[in-house]
Order: structure tokens, then C-alpha cells, then sequence
């Protein structure tokens, strides 16, 4: 199983840089009422990268195991569904650095107050 199918086992929905569109955006908006984007592709420095993969561990976002498999990645942007904007604030402010690497969309808008 590739770690995008096991992920999104787990209610997390994973794209690369590119898939990760305004289209796709809208779809997933469709279905849940808030999107928190974790970017973790290869443009920040490999050591960064790893500080914000840690971060969503420290979180509960991911385990251990999804963590070496997501920095085997290239360019991948995890995606949390949630219907409620209060428990994906909650989960935001969990994550470690979250203002870094941590976007929230709002029904297909970023979503830019203060978490």
C-alpha cells in the first residue's frame, strides 16, 4: 500500500505540489467544511522538512510509521478534513510551528485570522 492510500485510510488525504489545485480545493470543500493544508514539499530545506513532519507526530496528526513514510516523499501536502471549524482550530494549534507550513481553508477559501 503506497502512502497515499494508507493515509487517507485514516481520514488524511495526501497530493503532491501540483495536484494539490484549486479544483481539488473545491472538491474536498464540498464534502467538509474546513481543510487544514500541511505543506511539506521539497521547497523548505530537508532538515525544516523534517522539524514540520515531527511537529504533526508531536501533534497526533501522524505516527511515527506515516512519519519516515512522508519524508520519503518528494513534495506531498497532507490534507485534515474537518466539518468543524472549532475542532480544526483546536488540532492547528496543536501542531508545533503550525504558522509555518499549516494553511486552513474555510468552504474553499484560505482561511486567514489567527487560529
Amino acid at each position: 500500500m503506497d502512502i497515499k492510500m494508507e493515509l487517507e485510510h485514516e481520514n488524511l488525504k495526501v497530493f503532491s505540489k501540483d495536484e494539490f489545485t484549486q479544483q481539488a480545493i473545491a472538491d474536498l470543500s464540498g464534502d467538509y467544511h474546513v481543510l487544514l493544508a500541511c505543506d511539506l514539499s521539497s521547497r523548505a530545506d530537508d532538515s525544516e522538512r523534517r522539524e514540520y513532519v515531527k511537529a504533526l507526530v508531536r501533534s497526533g496528526v501522524l505516527t511515527d510509521e506515516e512519519m519516515e513514510k512522508i519524508l520519503a516523499e518528494e513534495s506531498i501536502i497532507v490534507v485534515i478534513p474537518f466539518h468543524s471549524q472549532e475542532i480544526a482550530e483546536q488540532t492547528y494549534r496543536r501542531i508545533p510551528h503550525a504558522s509555518h507550513f499549516v494553511s486552513m481553508y474555510l468552504d474553499g477559501e484560505v482561511y486567514s485570522a489567527t487560529c
